[in-house]
């Protein structure tokens, strides 16, 4: 018989569903920031290379994931790219059940509004209910 592991069935109070990916940081990244791919990167650096998201900034609206650690610039680092994300920056107003997309503050998300569909990355489980303005989330996968 398997041994049991926390977070693997019903019932676990830590679930340990997520995608990771190591990726590049185009600039300082803060854990919980959401990222983007850097398009305006390098044709050698392109695909990997990834900034703090934000809605209407050229080269970083779609979002692929959520900075799992602090990277530094020109530094290595893993990304949730796709389910449990246990902090996700946000602006403040995130309640439990909405659809997530960047916001117009980089690095930050906010719930989804009218026209905004395609822009979705994720789901909040839970609501921004302290002064921290984090959530948890489900992130969609898009890698």
């Amino acid at each position: 018989m398997a041994e049991p592991r926390i977070g693997g069935g019903p019932g676990n109070t830590s679930p340990e569903y997520q995608t990771k990916s190591v990726l590049l940081a185009g600039s300082a990244i803060t854990k919980g920031q959401v990222v983007a791919i850097d398009t305006s990167a390098t044709s050698t650096a392109i695909g990997y290379t990834v900034v703090p998201a934000a809605s209407g900034a050229a080269g970083t609206a779609c979002v692929v994931g959520v900075a799992l650690e602090a990277i530094a610039s020109g530094g290595w680092g893993e990304i949730c790219t796709g389910g449990y994300c246990a902090t996700v920056n946000t602006d403040g107003s995130v309640a439990a059940g909405e659809y997530l997309v960047a916001h117009t503050v980089a690095g930050e998300c906010d719930t989804m509004a009218e026209g905004e569909e395609a822009q979705v990355f994720g789901w909040a489980t839970a609501g921004d209910v302290d002064t921290v303005d984090t959530v948890v989330a489900f992130i969609f996968r898009r890698m």
